[in-house]
């Protein structure tokens, strides 16, 4: 079945880039799909009454985590190496320094451990990391702050950070996801993504590398502003809340009444990207993280009204104690569409699933894909 998909993926991709070349180093991802496992379990040890960032990580059941990707059939994975409230699966001497007795980076070099697990599959490791801070010590020691619309010192000394997680992981991590590069955080030209490339590849000269710009939205005059690659990215961050038709949900400024968002699917490859490869990712149920309530603005109308039970927090909280995971917002069918009509044109995708804190993914979004690799196979 593997086989029979590969061989299927390749002469997609070669038929739909033949009209498009591909110059990016993300060409690897043209025409396949991945998955996203956005675990964010470990805190920052701020007291003796939280736990040390080492527990949750120590806990992260990797043999079940790796049999739960073998089972989406996905040719990469996006994982969390950390988020802006500190806290990093994987350890680093020159971050250690720097915090102090502020316990940031992990003992066990978690994400270390998954890229070798992937890479004896023949499988890839992007791993994601947010280019701002917003853990309050971490912002002092490393002074970020969103008036200063360049951070050079942030961005100087953050970089040599990355720089070290990426000699550690040598070839065991393919590419990286730069999250927050937005007008918000970083005025016009004020990203040096010479520093956060050179950081990227460090350990790994060939590692892509991805800015993401925000929630792909459309301007006044209907035109995409960021259906772009930012920064020089290899690849298209092309986050979106929702798909729906075979496409994905794209925000709109001012809505007229009865109209709803519009949908977007790529003709190529490089649709809108400049040099780089048209790629989108969304999330399968929750915000992102297994548990996380959408936040009623970011949720499409189709979400509130479809599944209102994952902008609940009070049920997504209990859910979470109980140990159950919501169910997936779509249908293999639903996701086969998508996921189809990216990939046959020579784009990627990949799909956000729902991690516990073990490690495990949401078994219901997994017996999804389940579904929608025979959907593939079958045709």
């Amino acid at each position: 079945m593997k086989f029979t998909m590969m061989i299927s993926a390749a002469m997609i991709c070669c038929s739909a880039v033949a009209t498009q070349k591909l110059e990016t180093p993300a060409r690897w991802m043209s025409g396949r799909y991945g998955v996203m496992a956005f675990w964010l379990y470990a805190r920052c040890h701020v007291s003796d009454r939280m736990p040390y960032v080492d527990e949750p990580v120590e806990a992260f059941d990797l043999e079940g985590f790796m049999k739960d990707f073998d089972e989406t059939g996905a040719d990469w994975l996006f994982f969390t190496l950390g988020q802006s409230k500190g806290a990093y699966a994987s350890p680093n001497d020159d971050l250690a320094k720097m915090c102090g007795a502020y316990r940031v980076p992990s003992r066990r070099d978690l994400v270390k451990e998954i890229g070798r697990e992937l890479k004896k599959r023949g499988k890839r490791l992007i791993c994601y990391l947010p280019c701002d801070m917003l853990e309050p010590t971490m912002k002092q020691i490393f002074r970020w702050s969103y008036e200063d619309k360049e951070n050079a010192y942030f961005q100087t000394n953050w970089t040599r950070i990355v720089s070290t997680w990426s000699k550690n992981f040598g070839r065991y991590c393919d590419g990286w996801f730069f999250d927050g590069a937005t007008p918000v955080r970083y005025a016009q030209g004020k990203l040096h993504q010479d520093l956060w490339r050179a950081a990227a590849c460090a350990g790994n000269p060939y590692a892509v590398v991805g800015y993401n710009s925000g929630i792909v939205t459309i301007d006044k005059n209907g035109v995409t502003n960021n259906l772009e690659c930012v920064y020089g990215g290899d690849y298209l961050s092309g986050e979106v809340n929702a798909i729906r038709d075979g496409g994905i949900v794209v925000r709109k400024l001012k809505l007229a009444a009865g109209e709803r968002y519009p949908v977007w699917k790529p003709d190529g490859p490089l649709a809108r990207c400049g040099k780089g490869l048209c790629h989108t990712h969304f999330p399968l149920e929750g915000y992102w993280n297994a548990y996380g309530a959408w936040i009623p603005w970011h949720a499409s109308d189709d979400m509130k009204a479809k599944r209102p039970d994952l902008l609940d927090k009070n049920k997504m909280r209990e859910l979470c104690e109980r140990g159950e995971f919501p169910d997936p917002a779509y249908t293999p069918e639903e996701l086969e569409s998508v996921v189809r009509n990216f990939t046959s044109v020579g784009a990627a995708v990949t799909v956000n699933v729902g991690v516990n804190e073990k490690g495990r993914m949401n078994p219901k979004s997994v017996r999804l894909f389940r579904n929608f690799r025979s959907i593939n196979t079958s045709r």
